[in-house]
């Protein structure tokens, strides 16, 4: 009992301390930009998260811990990524350990971010609204059999409970929609910077 104590001590001061030394060395951040209407729209993603990547070669990457250096993302893979071919076959290309991204090469990326609460609780209240609304479906069925009203109910209400559920969980950002993806350092750094002399 005393050795295993000592081990689990042993190994929660071994991952404590090597979080303390990633914490520490992380200084930049991925981020995504959209300009719209001449006002700056920037979402940074939360660090130590999933996300995915689509590459213009049509790779899918999945992973979680990841590092930025200069226009590249360096990621730590946790499913197989996909290669599409011309004949839209999809062929599995099994890569563990890291991939490196080039930020230009990247389609979309899907990921948490922060500042997004606005849009969880509204796919939240399409959700909540949603549940009640899919008793109408139910209540045509039980009124008049399943015919062509108990469809034209079915499809709105399913597609509002769909929607409100993926706004809920990560966003995906296409660079075909405006928005550029980049790399920014962190805003404790940007605080403590010097100011420039001109």
């Amino acid at each position: 009992m005393k050795y295993i104590l000592l081990l689990l001590l042993f190994l929660s001061f071994t991952i404590f301390h090597s979080n303390a030394q990633t914490n520490k060395e992380e200084s930049l951040l991925l981020a995504v930009e959209k300009i719209k209407n001449s006002k700056t729209k920037e979402l940074l993603f939360k660090t130590n998260k999933r996300i995915k990547i689509h590459t213009s070669g049509g790779r899918l990457i999945v992973g979680s811990i990841y590092s930025l250096v200069q226009n590249s993302i360096v990621l730590n893979t946790v499913r197989s990524s996909y290669v599409y071919g011309y004949s839209g076959d999809k062929k599995q290309v099994h890569s563990s350990g890291k991939d490196t991204i080039m930020l230009s090469e990247i389609d979309w990326i899907k990921g948490t971010v922060f500042e997004d609460e606005g849009r969880k609780v509204a796919g939240f209240m399409l959700t909540l609204v949603s549940i009640p609304a899919a008793y109408l479906p139910l209540v045509a069925a039980a009124w008049g059999g399943i015919t062509g009203t108990f469809i034209l109910l079915a499809i709105p209400v399913a597609a509002l409970m769909s929607t409100g559920i993926s706004m809920m969980g990560p966003r995906k950002f296409k660079t075909t929609k405006g928005w550029k993806i980049k790399i920014r350092p962190e805003l404790s750094q940007l605080i403590s910077a010097p100011p420039n002399d001109y």
